[in-house]
């Protein structure tokens, strides 16, 4: 029972594939639409921007460069999100914290990872 334990485990860390963020500059191209709010009880989800691609292993750590945000096309083995300024248009409202003990995410936003997930 345990070596299965130790199996699954390391299976899933090994699949556990990373929020790398793209930004998009179109609709169409996005796999959600978000809002960024300054303070925390806006929030639909609350996020830790990382500094390596290889920290952002888990929900609510997300990863980002100058250089993605400047391509504006998508990427198909990334997250493509559009920043709108307006919260009826976006599909999460979205706080960026420090710590990463504040980090909080719904139901809705994991079960749109599932499916985005899928196509891989």
């Amino acid at each position: 029972m345990k070596k299965l334990l130790i199996l699954l485990g390391v299976l899933f860390t090994l699949n556990v594939k990373g929020q790398v963020i793209n930004f998009v500059k179109y609709p169409h191209q996005a796999d959600i639409v978000i809002k960024f709010v300054e303070y925390r009880w806006e929030s639909d989800i609350i996020i830790k921007k990382v500094n390596n691609r290889w920290d952002a292993n888990k929900p609510g750590l997300w990863y980002w460069d100058d250089t993605m945000y400047n391509t504006k096309y998508p990427v198909y083995n990334k997250l493509n999100v559009l920043i709108t300024e307006y919260s009826y248009i976006a599909d999460y409202r979205v706080y960026v914290t420090t710590n990463r003990w504040e980090i909080k995410v719904n139901d809705d936003y994991l079960i749109d990872l599932e499916e985005w997930y899928k196509r891989f």
